[in-house]
């Protein structure tokens, strides 16, 4: 079995791809293919360029070319709950859109009957048991996406409507693309900014920290899939 990782930016994937054992790399439109192993799992990286169209179209190319069996969406997040601090590790239980009428995934395929894709219960469950075993601490709730970083306009409104725990620009693309196929799919990702601490300057001064703490969550996720596997 090959596991899909998604990463958006370079930041997000360099500390996955020093701790796993990285045989071979591919250009492809654009992006970086890192094949490997990690903790003797067979694993693609692809850092796919942010937003959802490179999200969308970079898990197509995973499932076509590298015959994944489940992906895992990394990297950081936006926290929207107040309650989360700057490295904190964030699961998905669902994921959706802020920037997209929701009548229209309603309406029209997939006919969604609601707003949220929902990530596999068994992969989730497997992530949040190995964070657990590891003793990281993750916090659990909606991520939503957006082609829009959320500083402080627009905040009110999205937390009013959604009640997220964090944000991304990402995740909920990457997430159809995967219900289409039925692929198996989990999110995990850092907070590198907060409503307290927010900004692309926040960001970028917390993104390599919060990469980190992904990757150290991943890390114990890997290493407990191959325990079970053996």
């Amino acid at each position: 079995m090959r596991y899909g990782i998604f990463c958006a930016m370079p930041a997000e994937a360099r500390p996955l791809l020093a701790r796993m054992q990285v045989c071979s790399r591919q250009q492809i439109a654009g992006r970086d293919v890192a094949l490997g192993q990690w903790h003797g799992m067979d694993t693609a990286v692809i850092t796919a360029g942010v937003g959802k169209v490179h999200a969308a179209s970079a898990v197509q190319l995973l499932i076509d070319r590298f015959d994944i069996r489940a992906l895992i969406i990394a990297g950081t997040a936006g926290a929207m709950d107040p309650a989360l601090k700057i490295g904190d590790l964030v699961l998905a239980d669902a994921m959706a859109y802020h920037d997209v009428a929701p009548g229209l995934l309603a309406q029209f395929h997939p006919q969604l009957p609601h707003i949220d894709y929902l990530p596999d219960p068994a992969l989730c469950r497997s992530v949040r048991q190995a964070l657990d075993k590891a003793g990281m601490s993750v916090q659990t709730g909606r991520f939503v996406t957006g082609d829009a970083f959320i500083d402080q306009q627009g905040r009110q409104h999205i937390c009013q409507t959604f009640t997220p725990l964090c944000t991304d620009m990402e995740s909920c693309a990457a997430a159809q693309v995967c219900a289409l196929y039925r692929l198996p799919f989990a999110a995990l990702r850092a907070v590198s900014d907060t409503p307290q601490h927010s900004g692309l300057a926040t960001f970028e001064e917390n993104c390599a920290y919060a990469a980190d703490r992904c990757a150290q969550g991943l890390e114990a996720v890997f290493s407990e899939f191959s325990a079970q596997s053996a």
